[in-house]
């Protein structure tokens, strides 16, 4: 028969193996992650907030909530030549991280391929001016 033990600070039962070795103080999974601690991420555009466990929060230099992000309302900083920027969906609960870094040599050499294929697609499609193009 398993004998029980308590969560010393929920206490939530658990059911240990009597040859097993016996745990006195025990904290269950839920427990321990609330004790974690918090970290409050904040939207760039609106101000909007959302407080999560540190392990659940990507490491970005700006987020934009959802509805920022849909609605373009906010103009996103300026890259620099040779820089690239890095967007990850849910970085941080509905969040979208945005990073803006140095290219390595074979992230130019793909961007330099993608502007050859935009370059030969709008030459295909007939625009006469492709640097004002919505494809941009």
């Amino acid at each position: 028969m398993k004998t029980p033990i308590q969560c010393k600070l929920c206490g939530k039962r658990k059911r240990f193996h009597p040859y097993a070795e016996r745990k006195f103080a025990w904290t269950c999974n839920q427990c321990k992650k609330a004790r974690q601690p918090k970290t409050t991420v904040v939207c760039a555009s609106c101000g909007r907030t959302n407080t999560l466990r540190a392990s659940c929060v990507a490491k970005h230099d700006y987020y934009l909530c959802g509805p920022c992000d849909k609605n373009n309302a906010y103009i996103h900083p300026p890259r620099a030549d040779g820089m690239v920027r890095i967007i990850d969906l849910n970085a941080a609960g509905g969040f979208i991280g945005f990073t803006t870094r140095m290219a390595t040599e074979e992230e130019l050499e793909s961007v330099e391929h993608a502007k050859a294929i935009k370059e030969a697609a709008s030459g295909m499609l007939g625009f006469e001016d492709s640097e004002n193009h919505w494809i941009n």
